[in-house]
């Protein structure tokens, strides 16, 4: 909570103001407080033996990015559309639609089954360039004119898709290097990432797109804005790609 107010008030404090500064030392001072309670405390809020292990630490990593880019993509893909392309908000809402629910479709009905089938970790890759693939077709589709079905709709249904297998099969990685009696401590490491990797993501959305819509140049910010996202949501996309691989390599 602290890092994120800080982050989301530098701008307008300024971010070597005394509150700012003040938000980021008790962020630091918090974390540095739970990881000294957890190497003492016999039942730890955060079970650093389990986080050791190599798999379940890149992961967790791999979850608090995803869950960045997922979070940013879904609040940038609003303002996208009604800051960019002067949508009504209704509009925006049902044009997104399409989005999340591939993500309850492929998660409900095909990710289990790949999971069964073929490991968490070649999911969690076929996620990431399903991923890659939508984030690719808005850098390549995407722009000031609206396309939907052209360009947001089909970006969104690949990556509603990588969604929707690597979220689940990053979480079912606990099962496979854990013990059963640490598979609390690791379930609850894996969705706090997952947690802060959504707030991390409005965050950043905060900070490059709402500045961009109340300036003067506000809708080329925007669209610009919106192209380095899809860039840095690409780039995430690569890095579950790679840590799906990671996994399927470990699980060998």
């Amino acid at each position: 909570g602290a890092l994120a107010w800080a982050l989301v008030s530098a701008p307008d404090h300024g971010w070597g103001s005394r509150p700012v500064l003040i938000g980021f030392g008790v962020a630091v001072v918090c974390l540095v407080a739970v990881v000294l309670r957890s190497v003492r405390h016999p039942v730890p809020l955060l079970d650093l033996p389990s986080l050791r292990v190599p798999t379940l630490w890149l992961s967790c990593l791999a979850m608090l990015l995803f869950a960045t880019a997922f979070s940013s993509m879904m609040f940038g893909n609003v303002l996208f559309l009604t800051e960019l392309w002067r949508e009504p908000v209704i509009v925006a809402g049902l044009w997104l639609a399409p989005g999340p629910l591939m993500v309850v479709v492929v998660s409900l009905t095909v990710g289990g089954r790949l999971v069964n089938r073929m490991g968490p970790g070649t999911v969690a890759a076929l996620g990431g360039l399903s991923f890659v693939v939508g984030a690719t077709i808005w850098l390549l589709r995407l722009g000031p004119t609206p396309d939907y079905l052209g360009g947001l709709l089909p970006g969104q249904l690949f990556t509603g898709a990588g969604v929707g297998l690597v979220m689940p099969s990053l979480s079912g990685v606990v099962g496979l290097v854990l013990p059963p009696a640490k598979w609390g401590a690791g379930s609850s490491m894996i969705n706090t990432a997952r947690q802060i990797g959504i707030v991390l993501g409005i965050v950043g959305v905060v900070l490059v797109l709402v500045g961009a819509v109340w300036t003067l140049q506000g809708a080329n910010l925007l669209g610009g804005s919106f192209m380095s996202g899809s860039r840095l949501w690409l780039v995430i996309g690569l890095v579950a790609l790679v840590a799906g691989i990671w996994l399927m390599v470990r699980s060998v």
